[in-house]
């Protein structure tokens, strides 16, 4: 064997490792747990006291590797929003007292907030993901007109991990505003990211929360009038006739 036969031998030989144990094995290996989640909400109809939401949440393995998902729960607000004067002084002035809320509207406000609906849909803590599966949940609640809410916001919450030795969930806990957060356990000791041990296991176990977010306006909304009452997506029902002479 002369040197350039061997040196394509050693090439094919080399790239063989990198593609079947770097690409397929390593790799994955290093890659945080990840698993992607949808969040809807949808007015399936009203009554003149109430109206009835669905919240759907869709979760889908798009990895190459199994995925855990030990906790899967969601929180619904609906809230209410207030005018706000809208002129230029007054706007700075709320800006530049609350720099760090996430949005200052010019024109409206959020004067009430109240928790309407929380869930657990995976809460053994041994649940898990293979590649490209996927599943569907869907839940219905009902909202009093009576408490003239402007808006929904639902907030799905995931924590995943590529391993679950050392890891427990023990149960639920629920905030003053009736929120739903998971505990769980971590060498028997409730997790805390800041501990050493905890970090540097969730580093190894690419472990941490994913969140979804979707809102939805509760403002009724105007009936249709005669002329607009027709189909969004029109289909020919009969086929013309061509060539027709006189």
């Amino acid at each position: 064997m002369d040197g350039t036969q061997f040196g394509i031998l050693l090439f094919a030989t080399v790239w063989g490792v990198y593609t079947f144990v770097y690409k397929e094995t390593i790799l994955p290996e290093r890659r945080p747990a990840t698993l992607t989640v949808t969040t809807s909400l949808e007015e399936l109809g009203r009554t003149s006291e109430a109206v009835l939401i669905r919240l759907r949440i869709h979760a889908v393995n798009r990895t190459d590797r199994r995925v855990y998902a030990p906790a899967l729960w969601y929180n619904v607000e609906a809230f209410k929003l207030a005018p706000q004067a809208g002129g230029l002084d007054e706007y700075r002035a709320r800006v530049a007292s609350a720099p760090q809320f996430d949005i200052q509207s010019r024109f409206s406000g959020v004067s009430e907030s109240d928790v309407v609906a929380v869930g657990t849909i995976y809460k053994t803590g041994t649940t898990w993901f293979e590649p490209t599966h996927e599943d569907t949940t869907e839940v219905l609640f009902a909202v009093p007109l009576a408490r003239r809410y402007d808006a929904l916001y639902v907030k799905s919450l995931c924590f995943l991990t590529k391993d679950v030795n050392g890891l427990a969930l023990t149960g639920w806990k629920v905030s003053e505003r009736g929120e739903l957060s998971p505990k769980l356990v971590i060498f028997g000791r409730p997790y805390d990211p800041d501990l050493e041990d905890h970090y540097a296991w969730a580093l190894a176990a690419g472990a941490g929360f994913s969140d979804s977010i979707s809102t939805m306006s509760l403002w009724e909304k105007p009936a249709a009038t005669a002329s607009q009452a027709v189909s969004a997506d029109p289909r020919v029902t009969t086929r013309p006739q061509a060539g027709l002479e006189n």
